[in-house]
């Protein structure tokens, strides 16, 4: 198996007009090398919430996360908590998912399979 190519990783934040969570659509890799950014959109959204801190992390267009990767969305998901808030990832993708069952941290996480979905789940 070889390593996949990695896709520079693209943000669009969206923040909710009417006081439902921000929606961060991600495209490309979530690895290593694009960790930082994620992280850095991700505080910037909570520090700059009207609303309690509620992120949609939209992932319908994320080929590849590696372990950082994983780490990450476990440590900003614990930040969310920490400040009253919830993290959702949209449309993990499958082959990841199990990964995360394996470790034993899909509990941590909340999960929808669309930001419609996603921006209906109580809070």
């Amino acid at each position: 198996m070889t390593d996949p190519v990695e896709a520079p990783l693209e943000m669009e934040v969206k923040p909710s007009a009417d006081g439902g969570p921000t929606v961060v659509e991600v495209t490309g890799d979530l690895v290593a090398t694009t960790v930082p950014r994620l992280r850095q959109v991700i505080e910037q959204t909570l520090k700059t919430s009207d609303q309690d801190a509620n992120i949609v992390l939209d992932f319908s267009h994320v080929v590849y996360i590696d372990t950082p990767g994983l780490a990450l969305l476990y440590r900003m998901n614990e930040r969310c908590h920490s400040v009253g808030g919830e993290l959702t990832i949209v449309a993990f993708p499958q082959r990841f998912s199990e990964l995360i069952r394996e470790l034993h941290i899909d509990r941590h996480f909340r999960f929808a399979d669309t930001v419609a979905a996603a921006t209906r789940l109580p809070q």
